[in-house]
């Protein structure tokens, strides 16, 4: 093994440490809440539905909404049926804290 394939193993377990993060809520716990949150009319009559339009979900340390660290859920639900005659792009922050959704920037949610 040459030192410079042992230095970049190296690194990249120090990456990989640095990248875990202790949060309350793993991201399984988000996508549930999420789904739960959103299900029905647009984002989906089925938990598999809903589950369908999540795009991703990440995890930031400095929270964004005003408040602590918090995941957020991107949505993206195509343009469908006469209900959903527009594709609706947005996220959801979940409070990685209280475990509550602090707020988001999609449409037809009280």
């Amino acid at each position: 093994m040459s030192v410079r394939t042992l230095f970049v193993g190296i690194l990249e377990d120090l990456r990989d440490e640095a990248t875990k993060v202790e949060t309350n809520f793993t991201e399984d716990q988000v996508r549930a809440a999420a789904v739960n949150f959103l299900l029905g009319d647009p984002y989906g009559r089925t938990d598999e539905e809903v589950h369908h339009n999540i795009a991703s979900i990440e995890y930031f340390q400095k929270g964004l909404c005003g408040f602590g660290p918090n995941w957020v859920v991107t949505v993206f639900v195509p343009q469908g049926d006469e209900l959903n005659n527009q594709s609706i792009k947005g996220t959801l922050h979940f409070d990685d804290v209280n475990g509550q959704f602090a707020c988001w920037n999609l449409p037809f949610l009280d």
